[in-house]
């Protein structure tokens, strides 16, 4: 009886685990997810707008809308990631996390995640 308590509470705990890690991973996938979709649509964007062409902005992987400052001939557009907030310091390359900015300026990413994409 004791060695079955034992066993079950192991198999138990295992599955907790499990689930945890799991979730955890899938939160993670979906967040790359969307910064990949953000990554495209401002890229795509992007080339209408500098043709003239461009509807208004877009909404980013996390349903916000883009934040467009400038003309067709010189532009930003940023992504204030998951958080929704903008980032205090501006990195210029790769940046940690999820909820660092994606900024596309002038037709080149000026800060981009450093995420595995």
């Amino acid at each position: 009886m004791m060695m079955r308590t034992i066993i079950v509470t192991i198999v138990t705990a295992s599955t907790i685990a499990f689930g945890w890690y799991a979730t955890v991973n899938l939160r993670e996938a979906m967040n790359r997810s969307r910064q990949k979709e953000t990554m495209a649509v401002m890229h795509t964007w992007a080339s209408a707008f500098e043709q003239h062409r461009a509807t208004p902005a877009p909404r980013d992987g996390w349903g916000r809308p883009l934040h467009v400052v400038g003309d067709h001939d010189s532009y930003t557009i940023t992504s204030f990631g998951r958080d929704g907030l903008r980032d205090r310091k501006v990195v210029a390359g790769a940046a940690n996390g999820f909820d660092c900015d994606i900024i596309y300026a002038n037709g080149s990413f000026i800060q981009w995640p450093d995420t595995g994409l």
